[in-house]
This record gives structure tokens, C-alpha cells and sequence, in this order.
């Protein structure tokens, strides 16, 4: 697939901003934004937005945090691992997005 600059900005730019990728999904006039690139690019960012917020959540309420392995929580553990593995594939898509190539979860 032939992409400009233009567009494998805008796809990056999807992963780095929350609202802006939203607003990616809502825009059908712009040529550079509406088309399958960008907004494949955009879903899976959003996604993984969503999945972070998630996570924020279940670290709020601390489910799990009454149980210790080796003077960490549970909860803690959890939170910290399925942090890592979304902003993992959070960089994979960037990095997917930066060579012009698709990618989705």
C-alpha cells in the first residue's frame, strides 16, 4: 500500500492522543484521514485507549490488593502487567504505522 507522510502522521498521531483519535473516526471530509490506513490505525488505538482505561479503573478499586506476594499486591501485579502488554502494543502499532504497514487487534 503507497501512503504519504501526511497519512502515516495521522496514523501515528492516533496513538498519541486520545481525543484526536476519536475525532479521526467522526471526520469524513479530509482525504488524509478518511481513509482505510488511518482509520484502521485509529479503531486499534482507540482500543487500546479504551483497554488502559480499563486498567486505570481496576488499579482504583484495588481488587486484590489485600493479598501480598513478596510485599506486593495482587492487584498491583496485575495492574503492572496488563499495563506493560497494552503500551507494548500500543509501540508495535506506531512502529506498524510508522512503516506503512496495518495493523489490528
Amino acid at each position: 500500500m503507497e501512503t504519504n507522510k501526511k497519512t502515516i502522521g495521522n496514523a501515528v498521531s492516533a496513538y498519541l492522543m486520545l481525543f484526536v483519535s476519536g475525532m479521526f473516526l467522526l471526520d469524513k471530509k479530509n482525504p488524509l484521514l478518511n481513509n482505510d490506513f488511518v482509520k484502521g490505525h485509529t479503531r486499534t488505538a482507540l482500543f487500546l485507549h479504551i483497554l488502559f482505561l480499563i486498567i486505570a479503573v481496576f488499579a482504583y478499586f484495588g481488587i486484590g490488593s489485600s493479598y501480598d506476594i513478596l510485599d506486593f499486591t495482587i492487584n498491583r501485579i496485575i495492574v503492572t502487567s496488563l499495563f506493560l502488554i497494552v503500551f507494548a502494543f500500543l509501540l508495535y502499532g506506531i512502529y506498524r504505522a510508522q512503516k506503512g504497514e496495518t495493523f489490528t487487534i
